[in-house]
């Protein structure tokens, strides 16, 4: 399916949709840096794609869509 443009501008569905893109087109680049136990932590688009379907996923077995 193509994707909406309008003036060279990509037009998305949704956050979810978004993401996924961006997951899709940068998927090791840094999505975040944090402080966890003293240390600064990175963490890759793909990563965090990889918790985000986790948590969809989570979500959908319980009931929740």
């Amino acid at each position: 399916m193509e994707h909406p443009k309008t003036s060279g501008v990509e037009i998305f569905q949704s956050v979810p949709h978004m993401l996924m893109r961006t997951v899709k087109t940068y998927p090791d680049r840094n999505a975040f840096r944090f402080r966890k136990s003293g240390r600064i932590v990175s963490m890759s688009y793909r990563e965090f794609g990889d918790l985000v379907e986790d948590l969809a996923h989570g979500l959908a077995a319980i009931g929740l869509h």
